[in-house]
């Protein structure tokens, strides 16, 4: 069956504490290597390399504020080293979907706004280690 989830059926919990988001997205990327050999101008075969995994949510101003009064004094979010990420996705049929994103690490913040803004969205970039796709 097709089950298809809306944003009003996504919830985030990040590190134990569950975190309002505006945007999400997050994914992983493979390498693919094409290995020639001499006498052909065409790949003979492609192996994988490397993954990467990276993704990004967008907060409200109040949330990342929230977020900062968690840490200790002095601390940023880009101090939180291997805080995992768990993503719900529950529709109105009761089928629950469970992704957990493990090890994060923040990559940058940025505060910005500009007149008629009506409120204050930062962007947090992340890597992380490490995905358990329909972890229930």
């Amino acid at each position: 069956m097709n089950y298809q989830y809306s944003f009003q059926d996504v919830t985030a919990v990040l590190g134990g504490s569950p975190i309002l988001l505006q945007e999400l997205s997050y994914g992983v990327k493979q390498e693919q290597k094409k290995v020639h050999c001499m006498g052909s101008a065409n790949p003979i075969f492609t192996v994988p390399g490397k993954k990467t995994y990276e993704g990004s949510i967008k907060i409200v101003q109040s949330e990342f504020e929230r977020l900062v009064a968690s840490l200790p004094k002095g601390k940023t979010p880009l101090d939180m080293k291997g805080t995992d990420i768990i993503i719900s996705y529950l529709n109105e049929d009761n089928i629950l979907v469970i992704d957990k994103l493990k090890g994060c690490a923040f990559k940058e913040f940025k505060k910005a706004m500009k007149v008629d803004d009506s409120h204050m969205e930062i962007d947090l970039p992340f890597e992380f280690d490490g995905i358990v796709l329909q972890a229930v």
